[in-house]
């Protein structure tokens, strides 16, 4: 698949540490990187950060247990947004 034709995703967590939730989030990027197009959004505390920084998914800097969604930059409405508390 193309990048240019894959679906974009941003996948947000309020938490990176050891857990259930960073965990599934890790091994939806993992193993489907290569269909879709992953941004992930997560504090750069604890282990699972590095992990997506390794699996070469752009990452974005998050408070831990804190964020606001506001406006998406035009361009931007087809992402698809999961969340994981």
């Amino acid at each position: 698949i193309r990048v240019e034709d894959k679906l974009k995703i941003i996948e947000i967590s309020c938490r990176s540490d050891i857990g259930g939730g960073p965990e599934h989030l890790f091994k939806i990027v993992a193993n489907l990187k290569n269909a879709f197009e992953f941004y992930c959004a997560c504090p750069d505390q604890g282990s699972y950060y590095n992990k997506i920084i390794d699996e070469s998914v752009p990452a974005f800097k998050l408070p831990h247990r804190n964020f606001e969604i506001k406006n998406l930059p035009d361009g931007h409405a087809k992402f698809l947004l999961f969340s994981y508390y």
